[in-house]
């Protein structure tokens, strides 16, 4: 049997500002009582597709394929905070993408494409562009964990500029998962 290992699409934050505003709301919210798994500033990230666990030889050729994804660099807004599956019985704790939600669809679409041809069954969940601050384990203090999440909907994190996709693997671990980048796509215009 083929050893596999647990990939990803997406882009990482390069921006230390972004990145310091984004751990400041994560302490912010922490401090609401809630029971939750705070993502580690270095895996902060925008997924774009999650590849599950895969073999080497569809490494290669997923990376292959990636070289296919036609962008330009672009400019993402974060902003508003949210979560899944709603404010009642929140799952994930996340920063919306307002301004430039139209460009990473379109490379998500081009990304299903390739995917497809190499067997990937379509991502079932579809695509909604956000990135994860937390993750709520249960139900403790969800009453200020709401009303935290309903004060902050607007809440302006800054824009930042995208123009590198990365194909990363993920090693689960006991205290939380490793990333480390596999193979860089960049936009047409950073070649």
């Amino acid at each position: 049997m083929s050893e596999t290992t647990r990939c990803f699409l997406a882009f990482d934050l390069e921006n230390n500002e972004i990145l310091r505003k984004l751990v400041n709301v994560q302490k912010l919210i922490f401090k609401t009582g809630a029971n939750l798994k705070i993502i580690k500033q270095q895996n902060l990230h925008l997924t774009l597709r999650f590849l599950g666990n895969i073999t080497t030889d569809l490494i290669e050729k997923v990376s292959t394929k990636m070289q296919k994804i036609d962008f330009n660099p672009f400019s993402i807004e974060l902003k508003g905070i949210g979560v899944f599956p709603n404010l009642y019985s929140p799952r994930v704790i996340w920063v919306g993408i307002t301004e430039g939600t139209k460009k990473m669809n379109k490379i998500f679409d081009q990304i299903e494409v390739q995917l497809r041809q190499l067997a990937f069954k379509p991502d079932y969940k579809g695509f909604s562009p956000h990135l994860t601050l937390a993750r709520v384990k249960y139900g403790k203090n969800n009453d200020q964990l709401t009303t935290f999440i309903k004060n902050h909907v607007e809440y302006n994190i800054g824009a930042i500029n995208l123009n590198c996709i990365k194909l990363k693997k993920s090693e689960l671990t006991p205290t939380g998962p490793i990333y480390a980048t596999i193979k860089k796509f960049y936009s047409k215009d950073e070649v």
